[in-house]
């Protein structure tokens, strides 16, 4: 059962014992702190875990800029993109080191 933003949000605020929402601006101290909490908590919960219905894979465009890490070129990360997941080959996409660690998980 999926629910809209507002239906999920509403339900979080009656089990707070606080009263629901129908619009994120309907003006209510509820509807306006549910407005300023939902995205920041949703991406979040999403980027915290790799959920398959929230992973994708897209062609990035290049940059002009110079990459700060070990890579040759620097691209333009999506809009909508949370966390990233895999990047490289072998040694490559390893990201700076930081002194005598060298940043593998």
């Amino acid at each position: 059962m999926a629910l809209s933003s507002i239906a999920l949000c509403s339900r979080a605020l009656l089990k707070l014992g606080a009263g629901s929402i129908a619009s994120f601006d309907e003006g209510t101290a509820e509807a306006e702190i549910a407005a300023n909490l939902y995205g920041h908590i949703r991406d979040s919960v999403v980027s915290a875990h790799p959920w398959s219905f929230a992973t994708g894979q897209t062609v990035l465009a290049r940059l002009s800029a110079e990459p700060v890490a070990d890579y040759a070129y620097a691209f333009q990360l999506p809009a909508d993109f949370l966390r990233a997941l895999s990047v490289g080959v072998g040694e490559r996409g390893r990201g700076i080191s930081s002194g005598g660690s060298d940043n593998r998980s």
